[in-house]
């Protein structure tokens, strides 16, 4: 009966013009969840875990073959080739999820079973506006290709931006701007994006205002870029480190708790991203940044799971 009440509660705030305080989420009586084996479980999480690399693979292997032993395209190519790789994503990430479907099947609550594609408009707005973002910085040898290799300096090339952007991003933006979003003065800014609750889904990290999406977006590169100029780096970032980011913040819609988010074993034993993003929109309330830092307590990352099978009326495990 508890869960239940949460569950009427974020729907019920579902239209409100900013997020209606509510209690905490402690449960009077413990939830009692059906068990699956651990084995199955253990295999869900490992075919995730190959699947993901594939996908991640496929949109790279997209850009090695529109960018590698080419000179640098032209402004209308660029941008025809930019638009092109930018729909390529989308649909990757679409069918992505749709073979999640089929993984999960008889796991996901009903409140998944909704169509992203209502969101087609936004997902066309944020897919125009992140591309010519894109278009424009490669312009600018922002953002430049060189052949991938299987050495640490490459590694480093392509992932320290990655972290940084997502260390960043978090600290500067989503820490105290997300937060502050959430605010009854600021709410209407942020309210679009929470339209997605407990449906949320890959492609529903496109559904966004757009005055919402370059608050917490376009900061993060502009002090990396700063910061390497300040360290005396070459400024810019390989072609790899957005398309991390792009499957990253798909990824933390998914309705696939065992996503891939860090393309680093690891990371993405340790901390569970996914889980508490999905709790962030299920709830309209806490988890304000993207990486679940408390999570490197064993305790921390416990108790969110357990939250994420209760409020979802799920049975999945993260052991």
């Amino acid at each position: 009966d508890s869960v239940r009440k949460v569950s009427q509660h974020t729907q019920t705030s579902r239209h409100g013009s900013w997020p209606r305080q509510s209690p905490s989420w402690v449960s009077s009586a413990p939830t009692t969840l059906s068990k699956m084996a651990p084995s199955t479980d253990s295999r869900l999480w490992l075919a995730t875990q190959v699947l993901d690399y594939g996908w991640m693979l496929t949109v790279a292997g997209i850009i090695y073959a529109l960018y590698s032993g080419r000179t640098k395209y032209s402004p209308v190519d660029s941008a025809v080739v930019c638009l092109g790789q930018g729909a390529a994503s989308v649909a990757v990430l679409y069918f992505r999820e749709r073979v999640n479907f089929a993984l999960l099947r008889g796991r996901l609550p009903p409140s998944k079973q909704q169509s992203a594609l209502k969101s087609l408009g936004y997902i066309f707005q944020t897919y125009a506006m992140s591309m010519s973002s894109f278009w424009l910085s490669y312009q600018r040898d922002l953002i430049y290709f060189t052949a991938p290799s299987v050495t640490l300096a490459f590694w480093s090339e392509v992932f320290v931006p990655f972290f940084a952007l997502l260390l960043l991003r978090d600290v500067f933006f989503l820490g105290p701007l997300h937060r502050l979003l959430h605010s009854k003065r600021w709410y209407h800014l942020h309210k679009l994006h929470h339209e997605v609750r407990k449906d949320a889904q890959s492609l529903h990290a496109f559904h966004i205002d757009a005055v919402d999406l370059i608050i917490e977006n376009v900061g993060a590169p502009f002090l990396v870029f700063c910061g390497q100029y300040m360290l005396g780096l070459p400024v810019g970032m390989h072609w790899f480190t957005p398309v991390l980011l792009t499957f990253h913040d798909a990824a933390l819609h998914s309705v696939n708790p065992y996503s891939v988010m860090y393309f680093n074993p690891l990371l993405d034993w340790l901390f569970h991203p996914n889980v508490t993003h999905q709790l962030h929109h299920a709830l309209n309330r806490g988890y304000y940044m993207f990486v679940p830092y408390h999570h490197v307590l064993r305790a921390s990352r416990e108790a969110d799971c357990a939250k994420y099978n209760s409020v979802f009326e799920t049975d999945f495990s993260f052991s």
